[in-house]
């Protein structure tokens, strides 16, 4: 939905996916993986580049710094 909130998440999300060549969809599921419990993605994929672009997303490994910035996102900051 198009709130100031989301906009604001996708920002971020599009200028971490542009500096490490990734798209945004491998920045998120990235996030998901770098969690400290166990995840278990579902991923909908409708062809074959959605498929191996999640699949890509498994070498993601995000700085700590990009997941700090993420995580403040979702509390709000």
């Amino acid at each position: 939905y198009p709130r100031e909130a989301n906009v604001r998440q996708l920002r971020v999300l599009q200028e971490i996916a542009t500096t490490r060549n990734l798209t945004v969809s491998q920045v998120v599921l990235g996030y998901v993986l770098s969690q400290p419990f166990p995840v278990f993605p579902i991923v909908g994929c409708q062809n074959l580049y959605q498929l191996e672009d999640s699949l890509q997303a498994v070498d993601v490994q995000l700085s700590s710094a990009e997941v700090a910035r993420l995580n403040a996102l979702r509390h709000g900051g």
